[in-house]
């Protein structure tokens, strides 16, 4: 069984869990050393933002600013959009982000590929004068 707290993985077997609602408490040998640590059940993230701990209940589904991508709830905290997107295909320059991390050219630049042995490349183009929404 894996759990995993806020300073690293642990790969053990629970000699004794109690469980208090969705909060466990576990205690584990390590080699010859005892340790004992508090996990949470999945769907839930170990909060210490109180005088306590507690498990409270992951957000699934969170929607994000333009530009920022969702990062999964993990054992010691809930889903976020801290991560600035990432796409290897998204051209530096007259682009703008949307939704979840898809891109899309500026108003006036339309999406073109060029093409080179073994690669694609997208670039934004202005759109030809006759073609311009308006």
């Amino acid at each position: 069984m894996q759990y995993i707290n806020a300073s690293r993985a642990f790969d053990f077997d629970c000699m004794k869990m109690r469980r208090f609602g969705v909060l466990l408490f576990c205690i584990f040998y390590v080699g010859d050393a005892l340790y004992s640590t508090i996990v949470c059940q999945e769907g839930f993230y170990l909060s210490n933002t109180s005088s306590y701990e507690e498990c409270l209940p992951c957000t699934n589904y969170r929607k994000c600013p333009n530009g920022y991508a969702l990062t999964a709830c993990n054992a010691t905290r809930d889903s976020h959009c801290d991560e600035p997107c990432e796409n290897e295909y998204k051209p530096q320059n007259h682009t703008v982000w949307l939704n979840d991390c898809y891109w899309d050219c500026e108003v006036g630049y339309m999406k073109h590929i060029r093409e080179f042995p073994g690669m694609l490349e997208y670039v934004c183009v202005p759109y030809p004068l006759w073609q311009q929404k308006s």
